[in-house]
């Protein structure tokens, strides 16, 4: 069984109610995998910078979060049972990224599998880009021949889904230019709370398992032609830290060990 395979079917054994329709069950378990894997994914992203010597502070004026991430997960991870099995899929998941070329598309066919087959998606009209289609689109725009601005290389996609034309350009600037790919600022957004979720989970999720740096992500979660100017349409934001010179990395490093020495010396009492 190939592991795109194995992913899904770990992911929708995830929701077992027997009181709910097939689908239902199965946009839950969706929905739930979705949201545990970002939140994995971000803290993997603080401790990667923390690790790196950056404070708790330098960290969280680099990450902000404006909107709940779960919405259906706080009931699931309570259940032991269901955590072990929300635990083997965002495993499968992360084998999965660390597997396939930096910005691989893993997850739109299976949003659009569990999702919107049968027409689910009609209601706000969601129809996504095949990914075989947003390689080729990225092959013309970008190559070896692509004359990039000097600076910041800014992409916006307003109707990003799953993320497949956001991450196909960045897949090919890997490919052709990738040392241009800590000047990107993406931003991303989708009237689909759960579309935009999984499509910055699949940034984050390359970022940390390729060890790849991008400038600045945004991302909206709004109605592009009613709310996508409205303040409030803010969904979260990751700037990578500013790079620390050597020897401020070194003094930093002497201090902490230095605080815990004296840590260790004070004295106890009864």
């Amino acid at each position: 069984m190939n592991k795109y395979k194995k992913l899904k079917e770990a992911i929708l054994s995830i929701s077992d109610n027997k009181r709910q329709s097939i689908s239902k069950a199965e946009r839950e378990s969706f929905a739930v995998f979705i949201e545990v894997s970002l939140l994995c994914a971000l803290m993997n992203i603080r401790k990667k910078y923390s690790d790196k010597g950056y404070s708790e502070s330098e960290i969280g004026n680099c990450l902000f979060v404006k909107k709940p991430i779960i919405d259906v997960a706080e009931r699931f991870i309570v259940d032991e049972d269901k955590t072990r099995k929300i635990d083997v899929a965002y495993r499968l998941y992360a084998e999965l990224v660390k597997d396939s070329e930096p910005f691989t598309d893993v997850l739109s066919m299976l949003h659009e599998e569990i999702l919107l087959s049968g027409g689910r998606g009609e209601g706000l009209g969601q129809f996504f880009t095949p990914p075989d289609l947003a390689r080729s689109l990225a092959m013309m725009l970008f190559n070896e021949t692509t004359q990039y601005p000097s600076g910041t290389i800014r992409f916006s996609e307003p109707c990003c889904g799953s993320g497949a034309l956001a991450l196909s350009p960045l897949n090919q600037m890997y490919k052709t230019a990738p040392e241009r790919l800590r000047d990107v600022h993406l931003m991303l957004n989708d009237i689909d709370s759960l579309a935009v979720k999984s499509a910055i989970l699949q940034v984050l999720m390359t970022c940390i398992y390729h060890n790849i740096e991008l400038s600045r992500v945004d991302v909206y979660n709004a109605n592009l032609i009613t709310e996508y100017s409205k303040g409030d349409t803010f969904f979260m934001a990751f700037e990578t830290p500013k790079e620390k010179p050597e020897a401020f990395r070194a003094f930093e490093e002497m201090m902490r060990l230095v605080l815990e020495v004296e840590r260790d010396l004070q004295p106890e009492y009864a």
